[in-house]
This record gives structure tokens, sequence and C-alpha cells, in this order.
């Protein structure tokens, strides 16, 4: 998929139907496993918490505080996992299922949403054009014999043939011709401003690091990447054995490119955005890609008048003027044929879509077998858009609104006192803390105004349309979208994303908090629920995503979102020692056994955030008479109950910036005294740890 604004932080995991990043490997000494961690169970993974399971809360208060769910939980067919998100998810999902065929609503986004699944679920047009949607185009590549006619080749690809990748006018960039990722969003340096950003190309393991040390998660996506460049390949004529070389042709091509580009760690580090913060103009650019016809496939598709580019891996445009020659042209164009192929597998006939589904379940995916689910989630996921305004329309609540706004209030109001009374910051730094928190953005549930997308056409089945000419017609959309905002100032209080996702986010690059409508309902939030429940589920939510703010990320960003450090070296380095502490915590936690130690500095932002959404609503309720600080704690484990495969776990265990969600309950609540009280929690159980291992960076 196209990368979301890489500066977005979000509380849960993406929802998205993707494999994460590959593993990264834990260096230096093995740290001595802390008491009480070796009692917990994994008990996110289906099957180690089963109805006679024994344990208590003193002991894993994540396994036990829910165990009667987790006993019984099962992944709902057509998802990847079970949890509070999916629980929430398959509400938002059945409510927004039913506008494909409900025959009561009118207006141009219905239209799109309706005609768009009438497409996916035709079954008989489909079948009848087989592979011949991808015919023309693979054989223009197969014909490519120069170098020279691969360069037309790819300034005239783009976006007719640019895989669907992304969701619907969300601004989060198309793949294009294969070569490299374009978005158009804000400048890092001047966030006010949209910029065209570009990145390095996709890779089938995703990691570069597998390049060099192949994992068990890099060998699952490659097996994944091989199994359906082959059947694809085989479907438009080839055999098997020339199926192979051409496999092996495009891989030997990306292992090459691999080397030039950064290793998924770096995203981890305090200085990612420095490194990718490489402004250029259009000489810059064309003195780096040399032969690699990079400004002329910009001009081509319209995006060569930008005033200025985002570079995001200059070492890789670098190595591509040196790969972009008649000697690896066999490679480029392999590689540019398999994933073209393999990217329009969804959307054509069933033997393509079935081999899709079957290749996901290589990573312990559930899939499922129901057409009109999965014709669903792909409307769902390319026109997220009309979906979305069709569900503002009717399920938008002004009272959830204004509940949540005056959450964030109370929580604004905590951080401000707090940071006035932080003791290890000086007197500067602290007065530029609270100016970005007194310039934080807060966006609630929905956008006033619904967005406009009367200048997309979709016909229908009945109507004469194919599915093939729907997605051409979305992608070419998707980039006229994305060239309207080159040289363009960002409106004021633009409502910053997708709203019925369920997820919340904080964004350095806007110094904004996203709470769309998708996570205000389920265990995060209903109007029923009652004070302590709200502090625990959405409360807990919305102080971590504010704790982003403060975090090495969004410290890295000023009030106005523009990558300035505002922190004292002395400041930032005691910060750094505070969250160093969070990462050596989860460095001594091995989560799934048999898989080694937690890589902690991997987990150590996210984690950081968590503390301090629980340290600020545990604040909150220091002021409240006969606070029920059982209900709170156990709404706080109730969100973060979930349910996977064991392979899933071992991907995320190893992939994830988030910890693993039982770990995000144990981890979590052990830190604070209000929980050892209202527990009786004593040395020697399992969730006992002592005040001066306690962590605290907040």
């Amino acid at each position: 998929m196209g990368r979301r604004n890489a500066g977005w932080k979000q509380i849960g995991r993406s929802l998205l139907p993707v494999l994460l990043s590959a593993i990264i490997a834990v260096s230096g000494v093995l740290p001595v496993q802390a008491k009480g961690k070796e009692d917990w169970l994994a008990s996110d993974t289906i099957g180690t918490v089963t109805k006679e399971t024994e344990v208590s809360l003193r002991d894993d208060f994540a396994a036990a505080t829910t165990k009667e769910w987790r006993a019984s939980a099962q992944i709902p067919e057509g998802y990847r996992s079970n949890s509070s998100f999916t629980e929430r998810e398959i509400e938002v999902d059945a409510q927004k299922r039913s506008f494909l065929t409900d025959s009561s609503l009118t207006g141009h986004d219905a239209e799109l949403v309706q005609n768009f699944y009438s497409l996916l679920t035709d079954w008989e047009t489909r079948d009848a054009l087989g592979v011949s949607p991808v015919m023309e185009e693979a054989g223009r590549l197969l014909q490519i014999r120069t170098i020279e006619e691969m360069t037309e080749y790819l300034k005239s690809s783009y976006p007719d043939k640019a895989s669907l990748t992304s969701d619907f006018w969300e601004q989060k960039g198309m793949k294009g011709s294969g070569l490299f990722g374009l978005s158009v969003s804000r400048a890092i340096d001047f966030p006010d401003y949209y910029t065209v950003h570009i990145e390095a190309t996709d890779l089938s393991m995703e990691d570069t690091a597998e390049y060099t040390q192949t994992t068990q998660a890099g060998q699952i996506k490659k097996e994944q990447w091989q199994q359906k460049g082959q059947y694809m390949l085989e479907r438009i004529g080839c055999s098997e054995e020339q199926a192979r070389a051409i496999l092996e042709e495009a891989f030997a091509f990306e292992t090459k490119a691999a080397q030039y580009m950064l290793p998924k760690s770096a995203e981890y580090g305090d200085d990612y955005y420095r490194i990718i913060n490489n402004g250029c103009d259009r000489e810059g650019l064309e003195e780096i890609s040399g032969a690699f016809p990079l400004t002329e496939i910009l001009d081509a598709i319209g995006m060569g008048e930008s005033d200025s580019y985002l570079l995001m891996e200059p070492e890789w445009l670098a190595g591509m003027q040196s790969l972009y020659t008649q000697e690896n042209l066999e490679g480029i164009r392999d590689y540019l044929l398999v994933n073209y192929l393999i990217s329009w597998m969804p959307y054509l006939d069933r033997g393509a879509y079935e081999k899709e589904l079957e290749v996901r379940q290589l990573a312990g995916e559930a899939i499922s077998r129901d057409d009109g689910l999965n014709a669903y989630q792909t409307v769902k996921k390319t026109l997220a858009g009309p979906m979305q305004n069709l569900y503002v329309q009717k399920y938008g609540s002004e009272q959830m609104r204004r509940e949540v706004t005056e959450i964030i209030g109370e929580v604004i109001s905590y951080y401000r006192q707090m940071l006035s009374q932080e003791t290890w910051l000086s007197e500067e730094t602290r007065a530029l803390a609270i100016e970005k928190l007194d310039h934080l953005g807060v966006f609630v549930g929905y956008a006033d105004e619904l967005t406009d997308y009367s200048d997309l056409t979709i016909r229908s089945a009945a109507q004469g349309g194919t599915l093939a000419e729907a997605v051409l017609a979305i992608n070419r959309g998707t980039l006229a979208k994305e060239r309207e905002n080159i040289n363009q100032k960002e409106e004021e209080a633009l409502f910053p994303g997708e709203v019925t996702v369920v997820n919340a986010y904080y964004d350095p690059q806007a110094n904004t908090i996203f709470l769309p409508i998708g996570i205000l309902g389920g265990a995060f939030y209903n109007e029923s629920m009652s004070r302590e429940q709200k502090l625990g589920a959405i409360g807990a939510v919305i102080g971590h995503e504010i704790t982003h703010a403060f975090d090495s990320l969004g410290a890295q960003f000023d009030k106005d979102g523009a990558l300035a450090s505002w922190w004292s070296e002395e400041d930032y380095a005691a910060f750094s020692a505070r969250v160093a502490k969070v990462a050596e915590y989860y460095s001594s936690i091995i989560p799934i056994e048999g898989q080694g130690y937690y890589n902690g500095e991997q987990v150590q932002a996210e984690a950081t955030a968590d503390l301090g959404g629980l340290k600020c609503m545990l604040a909150i309720a220091a002021q409240e008479p006969d606070f029920n600080y059982d209900e709170f704690f156990r709404s706080y484990a109730n969100m973060w109950k979930s349910a996977s495969s064991e392979a899933r776990e071992i991907i995320l265990m190893h992939a994830d910036t988030h910890p693993l969600d039982y770990l995000r309950i144990n981890v979590g609540v052990q830190q604070f005294q209000e929980f050892y009280d209202t527990y009786d929690i004593q040395q020697g159980d399992g969730m006992y740890l002592a005040p001066g291992e306690r962590l605290e960076v907040w």
C-alpha cells in the first residue's frame, strides 16, 4: 500500500490487509529477565488461555481479566485477528456494508460505492474477461528491448497501469511505475505547504535487512510474492520454467536496489526525520538521478512543476542511476512485470482472486470465502471517501463529539499542569512545550462539511462498465487529486483523514490529534459507559496521542509542525535516558516462547505514549471522589484484549512499533501505585514491580 504520511503516530495497528515489516534482531548482551514477567502467558495467541487455565489477576492481569473472552475468541472470517479493534470494526463494517445494497440511498456517493460493488460481484463478466485486462500491458513490457524503450514505457504507464493500492483521495501516494513511490504531502520544513514526496521502490520482503540476512518473516513474504508471481506469469502464457526465470531476474534486481535503501530499523531512530528530510529542486533531482529518467516521468504525469521535492532516500536515487542500464534491463522489466501482475490479482477472474486469498494464508491470516464480504472490504479501502460521507450522514453524533472534546480538554489541562511542574525540564524547554500544547489541533469524529466526489464516474455492471475500467478511473482520479495540491497552502482546519477507521492518531507535522468516529464506539466509547470506563478506554487513547507530541518523534517538530529542535541538549538527554529505561524493560521480556527477547527500542515510543495516557487518566481520577479504579483498570484491559495466530504474533513481535497487546496491559498497569492499591499486589506476585524499578517518562 502507499505509505501514510510518515509522521502519523497511531494508537493501534494498521487494519489494512498487508503484512508487517520483517524481523528486527536484538543486538548486544541479552538482559536478565525481570521477576514476574516469566509468569505471564502470551495470552494474545489463540489457544494459550482456555477455560481450564488457572490464572490470578495478581499474577497476570491481562490473562485473568479477559480470560472468558480469550478462551473462546476466534478470528472472524475476513479479518487478520480478533480484538476490541476488530469488534468495533465489525460493527462499523456491518453499518457500512448495508450501504452497498440499500436502494433507499440516493446521491452520487451512494452511486459510486454501489456501482463499484456491482462490478466486484459481477463474476460472469470477470470470468469472461479472465486475465485479458492485463494482457496488453504485460505484452508491452515483454516487448521492451532497450533502456530507451523502457524510459518511454515508464513515462506512459502512470497512472493507468498503477496498482490500486491506496485509499481513494486520501493522498497516500501510488507506486505508479513500480520503480518509485509518489505522494503529495506537507513539506517537513514548511508544513503549511504541499510538495511532492519521492520514496524508494517496493520490495517483496519489505525490509532491506532481509536481503543480507533473511528471517522467518522475510521468507514468508518472499514465498507469498513468488507464489503469486508464478501463478500470474503462467496465466499470461509463460511456461513454468519461463516464469521461474522471470521471478529470479526480478528478485535479483530488487536485491541490487535494496543495497541502496534504508532498513526498516531506521524508522525507529530519533534521527529518522532528519535522515529523510532531503528537500531539493528540479536541478537537484536531475543531478542525483542522472540517467534514471525521474524528472521526465514527473513531467509526463503532471508532477514536474512542484516548487520543491522531498527526496526521502537520496542514496537510493543515486543507486538507481547506476542500476538503470541496458545490462540490468531484463531485471527491471521482469520486476515491473511481476509486481504489475500481482497488483491486479484481486480485480481479475475467480482463479486469480482465489489464488490471492490462498497465498495470504501463508502468514497465518484467516481468509474469507464470502465474496460479498471481500467485495465490501475492497470498496471500503478503495472508495473510503464516499463511504465515509454516507456513514457520517447516518451515524454522526454531536453529543459524542462534544463529550469526547471535553475529555480532550481535561487531558490538555492536565498536561499543561504536568509540564509546568516537571522538575527535570529547564524553564526554556518547559515554556516551549506548553506553547506546543496550546497550539495542538483537535479533530473529533468527522468534518463539518463532506468532501465532494462528483468528478469521479463509475459505470455499473448494468450500465456496461467493467471492473478494470473502474480501477483505472479511480487511479486517474487519485492522481488528479494529488496534482491539485502541489504547491498549495494547506487549508485551515483541514480534516486529516478517513473518519471510519478504528484508530486514533497524532500527526507531528501538523501538531494535531485525530479521533475519528470509527473509534468512538465499542469498547472505546459509548454514551452509556461510566465515567471510569470512559477514562480507562477513550481517555487513555486521548492521553496516548497527546503524549506523542512530547515523545522522541514529537520532540523533533515544533508547535507549527516544522522540523525544528526545541529542546535543550540537557533536557533531551534527560528525556532520552528516561525513554531508554522503557526500552530496557521491554528488552528484558521474552514475549513468545522460542522467539528470543523483545527489541525494546522498536516499541519504546508507543510504550512511552501508553504510560503517558495511563498516568494522565489516573491524575484526573485522583481529583474525583469515590473513583472506581477496578472499573477503570478493567476497561483499559478490555480495550487491549486481542487474539491472533502464533504466526501473526511472531511477525508483530519482530516488526510492529506497538507492543504486543497483552504487554500493553500488563506493563502499563504495573507502573502505577493505584493498581497495587486496588488489587493488593504484593512482592512475589507476578504483576509486582518494585517502586524503584517502575517506569516514568512524564
